[in-house]
């Protein structure tokens, strides 16, 4: 039986609607149905890029989440959306969730591809996404933060994104604030902080665009061939050079290859990876496209042929209990100072 607790609607620049309710109370915790509308942006792979910085959606969409929360916590708790890779919600995103709970946070998952019909049943991972993908996680997050900002239960100040691969990737968009700026508006709210787990997408913010208020942590598998640490660290050296005063800090996660998180990871030669490709930089406001490259240079040129496949894709207790003390550890940190 279904008992709403509470439903309600406003209106916003896009007429988001909001609804949360109750579905299955059990125990001390309890666990509820988050709803809210998100953009579509038209077009595939890096043609969805021009839609998305001119702001032209073709349609919304109605994302459902399941909110949990840690057992025996009073009063308004943190709480961690979990932005799931590009082959939609798995094991990975129920470790995470449940890691987060145990910690004392409440816990967001959605499937943000299954609702705009990408790839096979929400499976993305290799239908070629590219910025699509992270486009539209970065998005829900944010539509995500508007609901639970007006969750009682919830403490609006101490909210964060874990997100994983591509879900990683959406996490460090979200570090920008034009992007906050447009979701939730000028005075809107933040995220307390961001973690992104074996990142390395294609599709970034401009180094002075990275909010200065949000703490940023990478962890990035060591030896992943699937989407490298040493490119994904061009960005971060460009962004500490360009923007010092960012908290951008990285650990990397010692033996581990892409997917450490997932228990059901299989290598698979036919997943498209990064290689040496390019990010693709979130110039709002430009007409031409620019490039960060993997040496750190900034060019206006994509290299063809950059994807890799035949990337190493394994799970790891080790890695993923690594991983997993060192979010909670800096999430830990990041709502005491939110506080």
């Amino acid at each position: 039986m279904k008992t709403n607790v509470r439903d309600w609607a406003w209106t916003v620049s896009a007429a988001l609607i909001i609804s949360i309710s109750t579905v299955g109370w059990s125990g001390a915790r309890g666990d509820e149905q988050v709803e809210f509308d998100s953009p579509l942006y038209p077009g595939e792979g890096n043609r969805v890029v021009p839609a998305f910085l001119r702001g032209e959606t073709s349609s919304d969409v109605k994302i459902s989440g399941r909110l949990s929360y840690p057992d025996a916590v009073a009063g308004p708790v943190p709480a961690v959306i979990v932005a799931h890779t590009s082959a939609g919600p798995g094991s990975d995103v129920a470790t995470v969730a449940s890691a987060m709970r145990k910690a004392g946070f409440a816990s967001l998952t959605y499937h943000s591809f299954a609702p705009r019909n990408f790839g096979s049943s929400g499976n993305a991972s290799q239908s070629g996404g590219g910025p699509r993908l992270e486009i539209h996680q970065a998005a829900d997050a944010y539509m995500a933060l508007k609901a639970l900002a007006a969750t009682p239960r919830i403490d609006a100040r101490r909210v964060a994104v874990v997100g994983l691969s591509a879900g990683g990737n959406s996490a460090l968009l979200a570090a920008s604030e034009r992007v906050r700026k447009r979701y939730v508006g000028e005075n809107g709210p933040r995220f307390a902080a961001l973690v992104a787990i074996y990142p390395g997408g294609y599709f970034v913010p401009t180094g002075k665009d990275v909010s200065t208020r949000t703490p940023i942590l990478i962890l990035p598998a060591e030896k992943d061939d699937l989407m490298s640490w040493s490119r994904t660290k061009a960005w971060v050296d460009y962004v500490l050079r360009e923007n010092p005063p960012v908290s951008l800090t990285y650990k990397l996660v010692p033996g581990a290859t892409h997917s450490f998180l997932n228990d059901r990871a299989q290598s698979n030669p036919n997943v498209p990876g990064s290689g040496t490709c390019p990010f693709t930089l979130a110039n709002f406001g430009e007409s031409s496209r620019v490039f960060l490259q993997v040496d750190g240079t900034i060019t206006q040129s994509f290299p063809q042929g950059c994807q890799s496949r035949g990337a190493t894709m394994a799970y790891s207790s080790q890695a993923a209990s690594f991983a997993l003390d060192e979010t909670v550890a800096f999430l830990k940190k990041s709502f005491a100072a939110a506080e």
